[in-house]
């Protein structure tokens, strides 16, 4: 399928209307954060949203929190006076007008955090956000190769025993708590990590049709992960995350439709 050109004005408009729209809900975010506006909270977040992170002693489990304890926990803490400062968007990542990855950088405590959008009903919402601690400062840097090598196995095996139709070696490679979302000409769909490995997860077009955008690791235990199925014209997000010393895929968000 011939694909309409980025120069071309309508392109560029969406381009431009999107990227405006979800920087606008991003600033909505940690305003409903900082001021403990439940309303706020309330609007950017999907009713599925959740929120997954490492935060325990020794990362050995992976906390999961949905929207509304999330949003209680803000109301019963109150304002959050300086919880926005010194965070910046840093990165957005798009696809089809429907699905972006969006990366927040706070540059005093060196973190990144990661959020998954949805574009549902011609509003963006946050679907998803997912952070580790930041790793006290080495007096030597650490190096990056065995970090991705590592991440880089476990997606290769991911793909071959996807390709494989391997159920056992599939859920080997999941963590408890995945759950799989996607959105195309169908509308929106949701599932757990029981719903996904009955039947879900198969990809339409051979493990070696898929390219492999980018790999971005945060922390040496969170990794972000963005490919592209062209001949599906599908694009999905993986998000892996270091629990309890083993990398697991702890989301997969796709998205459908002409890039």
């Amino acid at each position: 399928m011939t694909q309409p050109f980025i120069f071309q004005p309508d392109i560029q408009r969406i381009h431009s209307e999107d990227a405006t729209a979800i920087h606008a809900v991003m600033a909505r975010y940690y305003q409903g954060v900082e001021e403990a506006r439940v309303d706020v909270l309330d609007e950017v977040f999907h009713p599925d949203w959740l929120m997954k992170d490492t935060d325990t002693p020794g990362a050995l489990t992976l906390n999961v929190e949905g929207k509304a304890e999330f949003i209680k926990r803000v109301s019963d803490h109150g304002p959050y006076p300086g919880y926005a400062a010194g965070r910046r968007v840093v990165a957005v990542s798009t696809a089809h007008d429907r699905l972006a990855c969006v990366r927040v950088d706070k540059t005093e405590s060196r973190s990144s955090t990661v959020f998954v959008f949805f574009k549902l009903g011609g509003a963006w919402v946050i679907m998803d956000k997912v952070w580790v601690n930041p790793q006290p400062a080495a007096d030597v840097p650490r190096p990056i190769a065995p970090v991705l090598e590592a991440v880089s196995s476990r997606l290769d095996g991911y793909f071959r025993a996807l390709a494989d139709d391997d159920r056992v070696a599939i859920g080997a490679l999941l963590h408890e708590r995945f759950e799989l979302k996607s959105i195309g000409s169908g509308g929106f769909v949701g599932q757990n990590r029981v719903e996904a490995l009955d039947g879900r997860l198969a990809p339409s077009t051979p493990a070696d049709s898929s390219q492999l955008v980018s790999i971005d690791v945060f922390q040496e235990s969170m990794a972000v992960i963005r490919i592209d199925l062209p001949a599906d014209e599908e694009t999905r997000f993986m998000v892996m995350l270091r629990v309890g010393g083993v990398w697991q895929i702890v989301l997969e968000r796709r998205s459908q439709g002409p890039y």
